[in-house]
């Protein structure tokens, strides 16, 4: 019983040395990645200054945002 439990304490010692060892030397990717946030949807707004600040953030968020990590 002793040697089994060793022997499986081998085996996730060595199970996770493998896996530090291939995210070690896993290929990195060519180009980072791009997220892409998607517009905000239309909110209706209670007074007309409440319009005009939505008006403004939806004329800022007609093109897609690029975001680079």
């Amino acid at each position: 019983m002793n040697k089994l439990i060793w022997a499986l304490r081998l085996g996730i010692v060595a199970f996770g040395g493998l896996l530090i060892f291939e995210s070690l030397h896993a290929p990195k990717p060519a180009q980072p990645r791009v997220y892409v946030v998607n517009p905000a949807e239309t909110i209706t707004p209670k007074t007309p200054q409440a319009h005009q600040r939505i008006q403004a953030v939806q004329n800022m968020l007609t093109e897609p945002v690029a975001v680079f990590r």
